[in-house]
């Protein structure tokens, strides 16, 4: 083919152009050791390194990190490691705000403990500018422990909440919680220039050729 010598040169500088793909993050609740931190909930910057804070909006008695069901009888074990965090009360729930970038591809578990009462609804909502974009909603049954469920949500995102409501006594559990950070797909200038060098490159070539 004429122009295949060019194809190499081409080819870098349209992988400079385009934008580079998001970097996936998740927060397992096994990067620390379990605490059964009270009264609060997960600390507020525990994860800053991924660009996140916490606040809850509960009623003051959130087990974060609680590992093998103890305490609390919960007989419940994380997905990707004994360690999960726990919402053991009455009123409960939790905001998880972005504050390094946007996000997308939300992904996040769920599920319920042994000692809880009736049907536990769990709600998974993404916010973006104290908008609601998107939501999920799953209904444990009583029967249903040490299951967890994975909710995900469609959008872009710079706050996610969720909380669970029910009858008496209704515990949830989140682990693995998934996201991707939101690119502009803007390249940065020195991709730009570089893209710039391999298309003037491309061109000295070919009317070197002629």
């Amino acid at each position: 083919m004429k122009y295949a010598k060019f194809l190499p040169a081409a080819a870098l500088a349209l992988s400079l152009i385009m934008p580079m793909a998001a970097h996936a993050a998740v927060i397992t609740f096994d990067e620390f050791a379990a605490d059964n931190y009270t009264q609060g909930g997960i600390p507020a910057g525990r994860y800053a390194y991924l660009g996140v804070t916490f606040s809850t909006t509960d009623d003051g008695s959130t087990w974060d990190g609680t590992a093998n069901g103890d305490p609390g009888f919960w007989f419940l074990n994380g997905t990707n490691g004994p360690i999960f965090s726990g919402y053991n009360g009455n009123s409960y729930g939790a905001r998880m705000l972005f504050t390094a970038t946007d996000v997308s591809g939300v992904l996040l578990d769920a599920a319920r403990p042994w000692a809880s009462s009736g049907d536990v609804t769990f709600t998974l909502q993404g916010w973006l500018d104290g908008a609601l974009v998107d939501s999920e909603i799953v209904i444990m049954a009583p029967n249903i422990v040490n299951q967890w469920s994975t909710l995900s949500l469609t959008g872009v995102f710079d706050e996610l909440r969720w909380f669970g409501s029910g009858q008496g006594f209704h515990p949830f559990a989140v682990d693995n919680i998934r996201w991707d950070a939101v690119t502009t797909g803007v390249p940065e200038p020195g991709p730009l220039a570089l893209a710039g060098l391999a298309l003037g490159l491309i061109g000295a070539v070919r009317r070197r050729q002629r």
